[in-house]
């Protein structure tokens, strides 16, 4: 496996990750090459794709190949790039792509305990503290809205036959069968995926909140997020939670 390599961290620039701004409403343009593809002088410029895109896929394939060394394939991993997913598959078209799809609301009710004072992420950032709590769950909202977008469009325009929907929700509930589904799909044998089924709960020692590992569990935003905070986050992400699957909260 190959964890988080961050190529679509780097290719999908968000603005306000360098510009000392935040939606107001809902954006029509988030990410640096949207907001950039028709200038000439930017490097990723939609007049030069002719350049750039095969070059930026040997860029890719070598890189990964360093990693892969003599085995035939490898599982990229890759949440907090996807929002560039679309860019990423678009160059990688006989790759086959999960789309492993989590309730929002949990998403950003995970990141917000990943940095408290004692989380496991703000523990790894010396120098940092956590944001303004209101501010930071309407940035994880717009953040988990773009970025399940982009797989969204990743997703619309890859293979049928190399492309694969799964729910978080439905991989903790019933993963033996989920995981079956993955690997026919993948032609592997099942006997390992019903070992790793048989695991899918760690040590409670592991387990709580500020950990790596805190629940793990769906449905736990309606305990942390106050009624106010869920407002919040339902008026950005409402609708696509709809579109989704997820009831309302």
């Amino acid at each position: 496996m190959i964890n988080e390599p961050g190529i679509g961290v780097h290719l999908g620039t968000i603005l306000g990750g360098f510009l000392p701004i935040e939606p107001r409403d809902k954006p029509a343009v988030y990410r640096l090459d949207q907001f950039r593809r028709d200038d000439e002088n930017y490097f990723f410029s939609s007049e030069s794709e002719e350049v750039w895109r095969p070059a930026l896929r040997s860029l890719m394939l070598k890189r990964f190949r360093v990693q892969l060394g003599d085995h035939r394939w490898a599982v990229i991993k890759e949440p907090h790039g996807s929002q560039a997913a679309d860019i990423v598959m678009s160059l990688l078209p006989r790759s086959r792509m999960i789309f492993l799809l989590r309730d929002g609301r949990d998403v950003i009710d995970s990141m917000l305990d990943a940095v408290t004072a004692d989380g496991w992420l703000l523990g790894l950032l010396d120098g940092y503290r956590s944001a303004d709590r209101a501010a930071s769950i309407r940035s994880q909202a717009y953040m988990w809205l773009w970025r399940t977008e982009a797989v969204q469009r990743a997703f619309e325009a890859h293979s049928d036959a190399l492309k694969m929907m799964v729910s978080y929700e439905d991989l903790r509930s019933l993963p033996a069968p989920v995981l079956r589904d993955v690997a026919s799909w993948l032609d592997l044998d099942y006997d390992p995926m019903v070992e790793l089924a048989r695991r899918t709960d760690v040590e409670t020692a592991q387990k709580g909140p500020g950990k790596f590992i805190r629940a793990a569990e769906p449905g736990l935003w309606r305990k942390n997020l106050s009624a106010e905070e869920r407002a919040s986050v339902e008026a950005i992400i409402g609708d696509k939670l709809s579109e989704l699957g997820y009831p309302a909260g």
